[in-house]
């Protein structure tokens, strides 16, 4: 049996193939691999800086205050009348109470868009967004969001029910 060049070239196209099949499928493993650790980092960043954020306003029983009764009166005359009703320094503090959390939700959202985080868990904060919306559009934090993220919030806010009055909720 005689092996001549072209016999040695099919048997090199052979075993080339082989090993760009056996390269895709590992860089695929990879890929896997590092979105889910990519995941993983984003997901732990999410939980330290909602943490941060608690044990923040934990630790400030001014803070935790008027954000008990921006709360309170929120359910009974709606966000925007609640906001209205706090004076210039609760107003201040209210503000970069609430600049971080819609921060934080449209850096959630921002990751939802680019498929680094599941849908289900950024529309966990729909409820919030229909609550605090009106809140943010007061403090004049929506202007400085995102065009896609101010669209969503908007949305959001034609699909809010209005408040409960005097504790008697809407139909």
């Amino acid at each position: 049996m005689s092996i001549d060049i072209q016999d040695l070239g099919a048997l090199g196209e052979f075993f080339g193939a082989v090993a760009v099949g056996a390269t895709l499928i590992y860089l695929s493993i990879q890929v896997r691999l590092a979105r889910k650790t990519t995941m993983a980092q984003i997901y732990q960043m999410r939980a330290d800086a909602a943490s941060l954020a608690a044990m923040l306003v934990g630790v400030s029983p001014e803070l935790t205050t008027v954000i008990g009764k921006y709360r309170q009166q929120r359910s009974i005359i709606g966000a925007a009348a609640a906001v209205e009703q706090l004076d210039a320094h609760e107003r201040n503090q209210l503000f970069w109470y609430m600049r971080g959390q819609l921060t934080r939700i449209d850096n959630i959202y921002y990751q939802t868009q680019e498929g680094l985080m599941d849908v289900e868990t950024f529309h966990g904060f729909d409820t919030q967004i229909k609550l605090d919306g009106e809140a943010w559009r007061v403090l004049g934090l929506l202007e400085q969001q995102r065009p896609t993220f101010q669209t969503l919030i908007e949305k959001l806010l034609g699909e809010a029910k209005p408040p409960a009055v005097n504790g008697h909720k809407p139909d």
